[in-house]
């Protein structure tokens, strides 16, 4: 979903709608919400969506689940952006880690939500970690289990070049291949390319 609106160059305001949207969902549902809330709002402006009514705006995005308590997010998303018009230019003064706690210091906006949010639309090196990748990580060894999303971001970021573009062609490729091969219930083993370094065929 965030790889999709990198490339159709959506507005910063955008980009976060779409990754709130994104979260504990399909791309497809994502997508879906979206859209819909395109063909409902037109133009995703923080004023207008600011004065939507929040059972509207939660009816527009329903195909993404959780959808009264996303729209509280996204309406929330929009307060703040309005109090702070200076927020983009803040963040890109800061280096990652400070422009990441600045995030998250936005409604609704987590470690996950911060990195995407930082590789995909201000192109700085980090590594957002979803389950897909965690089971991956776990399951080749490169972490324990029960590792944290910290650790399991920093493993990364210690194992791949800090170039953007790479770190966010590693995620999305590992992402897919959680999806595809390394599933989380029958893992096709038998089909995974690097099952040679898998430290379990079955977990």
């Amino acid at each position: 979903m965030a790889w999709k609106l990198r490339s159709e160059r959506k507005t910063p305001f955008e980009m976060l709608i779409g990754i709130v949207l994104s979260q504990n969902t399909s791309d497809k549902n994502a997508v879906v919400a979206m859209e819909r809330l395109y063909n409902f709002i037109g133009q995703l402006d923080p004023v207008k969506v600011r004065s939507i009514d929040a059972e509207k705006l939660a009816e527009a995005i329903r195909p993404a689940g959780m959808h009264r308590r996303r729209a509280q997010l996204i309406k929330e998303l929009a307060k703040y952006v309005i109090a702070h018009p200076d927020w983009l230019e803040k963040l890109e003064r800061m280096d990652v880690e400070n422009a990441r706690r600045e995030l998250m210091k936005m409604p609704g906006v987590g470690p996950k939500t911060a990195d995407v949010f930082l590789l995909m639309y201000l192109n700085r090196a980090t590594f957002p970690v979803d389950t897909h990748i965690t089971r991956v990580a776990m399951r080749v060894g490169l972490v324990e289990r029960g590792a944290t999303y910290e650790k399991i971001r920093q493993t990364f970021m210690r194992l791949l070049p800090p170039e953007p573009k790479i770190l966010a062609e590693m995620h999305v490729l590992l992402i897919t291949h959680g999806r595809s091969i390394c599933k989380a219930l029958k893992p096709l083993c038998d089909r995974c390319p690097v099952r040679e370094l898998c430290c379990t065929t079955s977990s």
